[in-house]
């Protein structure tokens, strides 16, 4: 009797094992995403959200067998709303990660809040947060999959100064987090391909005239770097056109400034801009016709940077979810996969991961020129595996 008690116990007891993992591979995945759907970025926002959402549809809406919930917070592009929507994530809708993200100022709040919480962030669009990255180490919790604004201004100084043989440097930036490390990255690189920045100029978000900031330019300067991105972007690139600046000073760009989604409507303003670009709609990088299509059926239109990051960013975290098949619930376990996972390909090419889990990319340094009715950009030169925190190789 105690044998027939005994065999039916592990009987049981295998039953009851074997319906655990039905029942974790029946749960879904919880991803929160932040993303700026009004306000100033409301058109990044969107860009953001349906370039994760097709990553997701192309991967059956599962990961490691398990069915991916996104469950989407506005932040408006404000800091403070961006750290509450991520409170509520994590501790009202018990998501297993953060990701998304958009504007410095919010990155800074939402890195801060997941060191702090020792909970995973994925930046899958923001590129504006060296503060949070790199003030505190070690740092296992904050992965920036997108870009950095410092290392990719850091190739273009380099660029402007070694190849274009420009000497004297004005810089003209948004007045916060990710204009600063814009016009740092560039002075670093400005400066170590052989210039000088002779003078730095910030201005605040939403600026409707730049012309006083145009003035303030010195005569002697042979290059400006713009970093100013949507619509502050158009303004300023018409504008400097119009005034009569465009035929004294070339332009370094942030890519974002003179995006695809943005040069049919600065125009003829734009030609001749350079750029340090990381994705183009016309790249001819793995996939990358499949997403266009599948982005083009959608919206209607190309793919603008954001949207193409967050694809890829999606396709980074399930890649790292699927190597630890889908137990998310052991965040110890996700933090590794994390630090662990590169891509050595991807529709913005490859990237993996510093010391300090910032992102290492491929930057194209690109020029806008005329391409039938409409412009384009002309890749000049590529500088690959981009560090912010290794010199740059030329």
């Amino acid at each position: 009797m105690r044998r027939l008690l005994s065999a039916i116990a592990i009987l049981a007891g295998l039953f009851l094992a074997s319906m655990v993992p039905q029942a974790h591979a029946a749960d879904p995945i919880k991803i929160g995403f932040l993303a700026p759907l009004t306000g100033a970025f409301a058109d990044v926002g969107k860009d953001m959200v349906e370039g994760t959402q097709i990553a997701i549809k192309e991967l059956g809406g599962k990961i490691a067998g398990r069915p991916v919930e996104l469950i989407v917070q506005d932040t408006a592009g404000d800091p403070d709303t961006g750290l509450s929507k991520a409170r509520l994530l994590v501790e009202q809708s018990k998501v297993d990660l953060l990701t998304g993200v958009y504007h410095g100022g919010v990155a800074m709040a939402v890195a801060f809040y997941a060191k702090q919480q020792k909970f995973p962030l994925v930046i899958t669009a923001g590129g504006g947060a060296a503060a949070p990255i790199y003030s505190v180490k070690p740092q296992p919790y904050v992965f920036r999959a997108s870009h950095s604004i410092m290392a990719m201004h850091k190739a273009l100084g380099f660029y402007a100064a070694s190849a274009l043989k420009k000497r004297k440097a004005v810089t003209m930036a948004w007045d916060y987090i990710a204009g600063r490390d814009g016009a740092a990255g560039f002075k670093e690189g400005f400066e170590s391909g052989g210039g000088q920045v002779i003078k730095q100029i910030f201005f605040k978000l939403g600026t409707p005239d730049f012309s006083p900031y145009f003035a303030a330019i010195p005569a002697d300067a042979d290059v400006i770097q713009m970093f100013v991105t949507g619509a502050d972007a158009v303004r300023f690139v018409k504008q400097f056109a119009e005034l009569g600046y465009k035929a004294k000073y070339p332009i370094a760009a942030d890519a974002l400034g003179v995006s695809d989604r943005l040069l049919p409507e600065m125009g003829s303003a734009a030609e001749g801009i350079i750029a340090n670009q990381t994705y183009t709609a016309t790249a001819r990088t793995p996939g990358n016709q499949k997403f266009v299509e599948a982005y083009k059926k959608d919206t209607g239109t190309d793919p603008g940077i954001e949207a193409a990051y967050c694809y890829a960013g999606m396709q980074y975290v399930a890649k790292a979810i699927e190597s630890i098949n889908g137990e998310v619930g052991d965040r110890g376990k996700l933090i590794k996969a994390l630090a662990h996972t590169t891509m050595p390909s991807s529709v913005r090419g490859p990237f993996a991961f510093n010391e300090m889990n910032d992102i290492i990319f491929t930057v194209h340094i690109t020029r806008v020129v005329k391409s039938g009715a409409g412009l384009k950009h002309e890749v000049l030169k590529t500088y690959d595996k981009v560090n912010a925190m290794a010199p740059l190789t030329p």
